[in-house]
C-alpha cells in the first residue's frame, strides 16, 4: 500500500512547487531543477564523506532515483503549463483591441445586476478559439439571452484589472482560475440560433437550474448562496464575510474544491458548438 501512495504523494508534491515557483517568481523552474539533480548527484552519487556516510545510506533509501525524477518531472510540467497559460493571456491581451466584433456562444444563464445584464460567453475573435468572456449588457428585453444561444456581438473589450495592493484581490488572476479572458461591454447583439449547443449539456444545465430554484426556495439569502456555491460552485451569493470566515478557519479549500467537482459532474465546463 506504501508503495502505491508515495509515488503519488512525491508527484503531487513536485507538482505543486511548480506551481508555486512560477506564480510567484513566474519563470522557469529548469534551471534550479538542474542545480538540485547536480547537489543529489555529487552528495549522495559520488561524494562520499566518512562523517555523514550514515545520512547518506539513509537519505539515498528516501530520495530513491525514481522518486527524484518524478519529482523533477511532475515540477517541470506543472511549472511549464503554469508559465505557458500566463503568456496565452498576456498574449491575447497585447493582440486584441479595444472595439471588437465577435460571435459567441452563451454559456449561462442571465445574471441580473443594477444596471445591466451578465453572461458569460465563448467564442472566436481573430486567431483565439473558444475564448471565455463576461458579456455585459444593458438592461432591455431585447437583451435576455438563453443558455446555448449563438449571437453576434459588438462591443468594447476590457482586460481585466490587477491586483491594485500587495496582497490585495486580484481580478486578473480570479478570471484566470476561470478561463475568462476578460469582459465585453455589448453595444449590439444579434440572435443567429437558439440551442446551439450539444443536447446533453442543455439538459445538464436545465438539471442545474432546477437545483439552484430548489435551494432558492427552500433557504434564505445568506444560506442559499453558500450552498449554491459549494454544490454548483457559483461563488456570487456568498457574502465576503462568509469567504473570510472560512479563510480564517482554513477551510477556504471546501468553497473551491466542492462546487468544481459537482460543476463538472454535470458538464458545466465542457460546452461546444454544434
Amino acid at each position: 500500500m506504501i508503495k502505491i501512495k508515495r509515488p503519488v504523494l512525491i508527484f503531487a508534491i513536485g507538482f505543486l512547487i511548480g506551481i508555486i515557483y512560477g506564480l510567484y517568481f513566474e519563470k522557469s523552474i529548469a534551471f534550479i531543477i538542474g542545480i538540485f539533480l547536480i547537489l543529489y548527484y555529487l552528495f549522495l552519487m559520488k561524494y562520499k564523506c566518512p562523517y555523514l556516510l550514515n545520512m547518506q545510506r539513509y537519505l539515498k533509501v528516501i530520495l530513491s532515483k525514481t522518486m527524484i525524477i518524478l519529482f523533477c518531472i511532475s515540477a517541470i510540467i506543472s511549472n511549464t503549463y503554469l508559465i505557458y497559460s500566463k503568456k496565452k493571456y498576456t498574449n491575447f491581451y497585447n493582440n486584441t483591441l479595444n472595439k471588437i466584433k465577435i460571435t459567441a456562444v452563451v454559456i449561462s444563464e442571465k445574471k441580473e445586476k443594477e444596471y445591466v445584464y451578465k453572461y458569460v460567453v465563448k467564442g472566436k475573435i481573430g486567431e483565439y478559439k473558444n475564448k471565455r468572456f463576461i458579456l455585459y449588457l444593458k438592461k432591455d428585453e431585447k437583451n435576455i439571452l438563453k443558455y446555448g444561444d449563438l449571437i453576434n456581438i459588438q462591443g468594447e473589450y476590457s482586460i481585466p484589472s490587477s491586483a491594485r495592493n500587495y496582497k490585495g484581490f486580484d481580478y486578473s488572476n480570479f478570471l484566470k482560475s476561470k478561463r475568462i479572458y476578460g469582459s465585453i461591454t455589448g453595444n449590439k447583439i444579434e440572435i443567429i440560433k437558439n440551442n446551439a449547443v450539444n443536447i446533453l449539456f442543455i439538459e445538464s444545465n436545465n438539471i442545474r437550474k432546477q437545483i439552484e430554484k430548489q435551494i432558492n426556495s427552500l433557504l434564505n439569502n445568506e444560506t442559499r448562496g453558500l450552498l449554491i456555491g459549494l454544490i454548483l460552485g457559483d461563488k456570487e451569493g456568498i457574502t465576503e464575510e462568509t469567504i473570510e470566515s472560512f479563510r480564517k478557519s482554513n477551510l477556504s479549500h471546501v468553497l473551491a474544491v466542492s462546487g468544481t467537482h459537482t460543476s463538472y459532474l454535470i458538464f458545466r465546463n465542457n460546452i461546444y458548438f454544434e
